[in-house]
């Protein structure tokens, strides 16, 4: 296994991408935070200390203007323990 759940990089057309480090089942629809059968890369996949990685396309995601790409690597699994934190465990709710 390799491990590594957050990372950046280049699509083959050159596209600079953040990967998102969530992994929903196919068919689940809803948010996948919340999804019984949610992983993160490395837990049974591959991860993003390889070389190359391969990742579903809603896991590509477009770097936002003005953010590097050693600081998008970086969002993932802080995003990620910050919404569970604030919408799972405390109950925050939009509005």
């Amino acid at each position: 296994m390799i491990l590594g759940n957050d990372g950046a990089g280049l699509l083959g057309d050159g596209t600079p991408v953040v990967i998102y480090a969530v992994l929903g089942s196919e068919d689940w629809k809803a948010d996948e935070t919340i999804d019984p059968n949610w992983q993160i890369f490395s837990e049974l996949v591959p991860a993003t200390m390889a070389d190359y990685v391969a990742v579903p396309k809603c896991n590509a995601l477009p770097i936002p203007e003005g953010l590097s790409t050693l600081h998008a690597s970086l969002l993932g699994t802080a995003w990620l323990t910050a919404y569970r934190s604030l919408l799972t465990k405390a109950r925050l709710m939009p509005g």
